[in-house]
This record gives structure tokens, C-alpha cells and sequence, in this order.
């Protein structure tokens, strides 16, 4: 298995990074504003979620137009928000490129628009593949529902724990390939390629890190939510202005994200195979040592 950096080296790299490529910072405020559109679009599929647990209700929310509306509304900010992730990456990487350079273009639009495009057809990619999936998974739950009620929750929970599986795995599988994509300029059967096989060999390290960096996104946001306690601000009270404010810090951290993310993927991508050590091998004239010929 290679080698990975330590957790620590990439978190201080990544940070490096962050404060030297100053001209991302941009960026905060537009993934800011989707973030905290998408933070309010999440609270109101939650009101529209019924408390009860009975498995009929959550299915009834399919003829639900609202909430198919919203759902809709939602992946269309996420997609947006991909495009506007592909856009950094790539000013990102012409930058680290054109680091040891005097004279450089700032912003590189070329490049930049092909990193948003690509990141936007993995990302619709991944959403069309889940969708299907829990299409088909779905399938026996209703049919559960229409003929024998009493095995329907049990048939729910082993389709929710398979796709959410499936999710995940995708999910990984997703991120590497874009990032293979964007710094390797490869197509995207390629890349997909390439991001399977990577997954597969570092699988353990892969899963370690989204969870460190989850865990950092999860401290990030108890401190800017005890700070905006402090000041006062009636976060309790969840409107379209107050999300927009609360997210705009978001939107730095975002960007340092995406650096971590690219740090953690560059240090298993390059990461150098060991030379192989060629045994030495005796000439048809040559004798092995201690042995006389006759």
C-alpha cells in the first residue's frame, strides 16, 4: 500500500497554501451565498418531513409537489456549487503550475472553464448513477407495500442501508476521479478509471481522511456558531438572510477544503514505487564464489 503523508503535514500544507494563494478568496463569497441558500433549503425539507415513523407517511411524500420542487431546487444549488468548485480548482492548479514563474495570468479562463465542466459532469454523473440506484431499490419497497405491508420495513431499512452504502462508495470513487481529471487533464473514462483503481489501493487512507476532514468542517462550524452566539444573533430563529450571513465564513473554509482535499490526493498520486532491486546474475564464464572449477 503507498505511503500517505501524515494528517498533520497535509493540514499544514493545505494551510500554507490557503494563505499564499490569496486570489481564491474570491470565491468565499458566491460558495458562501450557495451554501447558505442550500442550508435553508435543507430546513425546509425538514419541516416538510413527517415526525412520525410510520413508512406509509414517508412514502406519501413522493406525491408531494412542494417537496419535489424543493428537492429539485437543492440539487440545482449543489450542481452550481460543483461548477463553482471545479472553477477554483482549476485557477488552483494554474497557480501551483505558474508558482515558480515571475509572470503569470490570474485567471486563466480556458483552464478554469474546463475544471467547471468537468466537475459538473461528475457531479451530475453521480447524482444520475444515485438516482437510478435508488430507483430500482425502491422498486421492492413499494411492491413490500402493495402485497405484504408487514416484511415493508424491513425491505426500507435493508434498501436505505444499501444505498447509502453504494452512496459512499460512489461518493469516494466521485472525488478522486474529478480531482484526476482537473490536475491530470484526463478524460473522463479515464479519469473514473483512475479513481477506481486509486480508491481500491488506498481505500483505508481514503476513508481515514474524509473523516478527519469532517471532523474538521464539524469543529469549524461549532466555533462560528459559539461565535455568532456570543454576538447574540437569534440563530434559533432560521430566516433567508440570517443562512446567507451565517454562511459567508462557510465559504472560506470551503476553499482551505478543497486545498486539503487536492493536498491529500496529490501526496497518494505521486506517491513513488519502490525501485525495484535487480539480483545479480551470473555470466555463462562466471562461477558462483567458494565453488572451484574443475
Amino acid at each position: 500500500m503507498p505511503e500517505m503523508a501524515s494528517l498533520m503535514t497535509i493540514t499544514r500544507s493545505s494551510f500554507r497554501e490557503f494563505r499564499k494563494h490569496r486570489a481564491l478568496w474570491w470565491f468565499a463569497v458566491p460558495i458562501g451565498v450557495l451554501t447558505g441558500v442550500s442550508s435553508f433549503i435543507s430546513i425546509g425539507i425538514q419541516d416538510h418531513i413527517p415526525k412520525t415513523e410510520d413508512l406509509a407517511s414517508l412514502t406519501s411524500l413522493l406525491s408531494n409537489g412542494r417537496l419535489i420542487l424543493t428537492l429539485g431546487v437543492s440539487l440545482l444549488v449543489v450542481l452550481c456549487q460543483s461548477t463553482l468548485r471545479g472553477i477554483l480548482l482549476g485557477l488552483y492548479v494554474h497557480r501551483i503550475n505558474t508558482s515558480d514563474t515571475t509572470k503569470h495570468t490570474l485567471f486563466p479562463w480556458q483552464d478554469m472553464l474546463r475544471a467547471g465542466r468537468v466537475s459538473l459532469t461528475f457531479e451530475g454523473a453521480y447524482w444520475l448513477l444515485l438516482i437510478s440506484i435508488a430507483s430500482v431499490v425502491a422498486l421492492p419497497t413499494f411492491l413490500a407495500q402493495r402485497f405484504n405491508p408487514s416484511i415493508m420495513p424491513v425491505i426500507f431499512e435493508l434498501a436505505f442501508l444499501l444505498l447509502l452504502t453504494l452512496g459512499v462508495y460512489l461518493y469516494f470513487i466521485k472525488e478522486l476521479s474529478c480531482l484526476y481529471a482537473i490536475f491530470g487533464k484526463t478524460h473522463f473514462r479515464s479519469a473514473g478509471d483512475l479513481g477506481f483503481r486509486l480508491f481500491r489501493r488506498n481505500s483505508f487512507n481514503t476513508v481515514l481522511f474524509f473523516f478527519y476532514a469532517a471532523l474538521l468542517a464539524l469543529i469549524f462550524s461549532l466555533l462560528i456558531e459559539y461565535f455568532f452566539r456570543l454576538i447574540h444573533v437569534p440563530i434559533n430563529q432560521p430566516s433567508f438572510l440570517l443562512s446567507l450571513f451565517m454562511a459567508l465564513p462557510f465559504g472560506l473554509y470551503y476553499i482551505f477544503d478543497q486545498i486539503l482535499r487536492a493536498s491529500y490526493f496529490r501526496s497518494i498520486a505521486t506517491t513513488p514505487k519502490k525501485p525495484i532491486i535487480k539480483e545479480p546474475v551470473l555470466e555463462a564464464s562466471q562461477t558462483p564464489s567458494g565453488i572451484s572449477s574443475s
